[in-house]
């Protein structure tokens, strides 16, 4: 459930998954599987994802949208999120 919140929120403010991970200074491969249901984050973890979306960390463990989690501020500096790929394979 906390990986599908990750992602929505994620998506939703036009981060990619490189740009999270390097934002939060944590591994693809872990914020992947996390995503994916794969892993379960730590507390830690959790609070470096939320800091890196400028949220608070319980908007991670809400079970739906919540509509008081605050938009990330806008940066000039941060990098632009890429369109989804079409077609052919699934994308992360």
């Amino acid at each position: 459930m906390v990986g599908k919140r990750i992602r929505q929120l994620r998506e939703d403010r036009g981060i990619g998954l490189r740009a999270l991970a390097r934002s939060a200074g944590l591994a693809l491969s872990h914020l992947l599987a996390v995503e994916k249901g794969r892993a379960n984050p730590s507390i830690d973890y959790l609070q470096r994802i939320a800091d890196a979306l400028s949220i608070p960390v319980t908007a991670l463990l809400a079970d739906a949208p919540d509509s008081t989690v605050p938009a990330a501020p806008e940066d000039e500096n941060a990098p632009k999120a890429r369109a989804p790929r079409r077609g052919g394979a699934a994308s992360a």
